[in-house]
């Protein structure tokens, strides 16, 4: 029994490591399109 939750926990906690690395690669990727954005504007 303390096996099956230690599994439960090992993907529940790779599940989160996922989605924060997933969401700090947008974020990353939103910051860097702004900046573009704004680079492209000042430029123009």
């Amino acid at each position: 029994m303390p096996q099956a939750a230690g599994i439960k926990w090992a993907v529940r906690r790779g599940l989160s490591g996922v989605w924060q690395s997933s969401t700090s690669f947008l974020e990353t990727r939103g910051l860097f399109l702004s900046w573009v954005e704004i680079d492209g504007a000042v430029r123009h």
